[in-house]
């Protein structure tokens, strides 16, 4: 009989510094792909194996936990370089990685569906497909997918033998060797509780740590526009007219759009006269088209719109631009707009 296994606190290995090989490759690796911890005790990586000294004492000095042997033993073949499950950027926050991630497991008739908390590699998926389609297959499920980077986050999850190989993927999944089949057991029995008709227990619940994480998007001081301008002037009108499929643009003085996302709402949209009203026909989360933000100076700001014009009816129309600014003297934000002169479509 195996000895019981157990995942790791979180960690990133030597190999997620060279990003993916394939679509993904770190622009300054610190490491290669492959480097394990067998790797760097081997001679002719005893660069390697200085900066992962270099980096593992700095780490030790604010988190003495990091240099634990049970800890770095927990990873196996991955010399950590980032204790993500330790270290945290301020005194009383959260750790860089969540510990407790939710794990869940759908059936909508004939199908199942495994979120997954994770990028997932095709092995790793397809072991928690078949896990599943065994539970479920006797209650009429024929059918599984996997949802990926659902309800939370935690980089990869590779199966055992991608993890040893300390590749990108092997690398980037953080809680240790054992963590695809400790997520396939959990899997397991969420879906023998669905087959049974049982009620099963909700499990440690994830701290609430809004109030401690640590925003490191960039702020914005003030936004301000030229001498004579005001947020939402025009600086490049469209010509006057299009023919159809042709690239209408045009450029405004505007604002930081990290003022306010808009989620709601959107930077721009594309009118149409319509029996003497202008009407939307196209904004910010359409496809035919682009919103362009540029920083110019310090507090300037040049925004540019793009409407591809392949799909509009003959007419006229004009673009309208919609932001916020935030004040250099009360540092209030405020929205504000502006509107191009008409154009024509033919």
């Amino acid at each position: 009989e195996s000895a019981a296994t157990t995942t790791a606190a979180a960690a990133m290995g030597a190999s997620f510094s060279a990003g993916s090989p394939l679509d993904n490759v770190s622009p300054a690796a610190l490491f290669p792909n492959g480097t394990t911890v067998d790797r760097l005790q081997s001679p002719e990586s005893s660069r390697a194996a200085f900066k992962s000294s270099v980096l593992g004492g700095v780490f030790a000095v604010v988190w003495p936990a990091t240099v634990d042997p049970a800890y770095r033993n927990s990873h196996a073949e991955k010399p950590i370089l980032i204790p993500t499950g330790i270290a945290h950027l301020n005194l009383n926050g959260p750790t860089m990685t969540p510990q407790i991630m939710p794990l869940q497991v759908l059936k909508i008739g004939s199908l199942a569906i495994v979120a997954v908390p994770a990028e997932v590699t095709t092995m790793a998926g397809r072991r928690f497909k078949k896990a599943v389609l065994d539970e479920l297959g006797r209650v009429g499920v024929r059918h599984a997918v996997v949802s990926s980077l659902a309800n939370s986050y935690s980089s990869y999850v590779a199966t055992r033998e991608e993890y040893a190989k300390q590749w990108y993927e092997g690398a980037c999944t953080q809680f240790g060797p054992h963590q695809q089949a400790g997520f396939q057991q959990e899997y397991a029995k969420l879906s023998q509780a669905i087959a049974r008709g049982d009620d099963i227990a909700p499990g440690p619940t994830p701290p609430d740590v809004t109030r401690s994480t640590v925003n490191f998007a960039a702020k914005v001081w003030f936004d301000d526009v030229p001498w004579t301008k005001k947020f939402g002037d025009v600086i490049r009108e469209p010509n006057p007219t299009y023919a159809r499929s042709e690239i209408v643009v045009a450029e405004f003085w505007g604002a930081h759009p990290n003022n306010n996302y808009r989620i709601q709402d959107t930077f721009l949209v594309v009118e149409k006269l319509v029996d003497g009203d202008y009407r939307p026909v196209a904004r910010d989360w359409d496809p035919e088209t682009i919103y362009r933000w540029k920083r110019k100076g310090y507090a300037f700001s040049l925004i540019t719109i793009a409407w591809d014009t392949k799909d509009a009816t003959p007419g006229t129309y004009r673009i309208r631009h919609q932001g916020d600014r935030k004040s250099v003297w009360t540092g209030k934000i405020s929205p504000y707009e502006g509107v191009t002169t008409a154009f024509t479509v033919t």
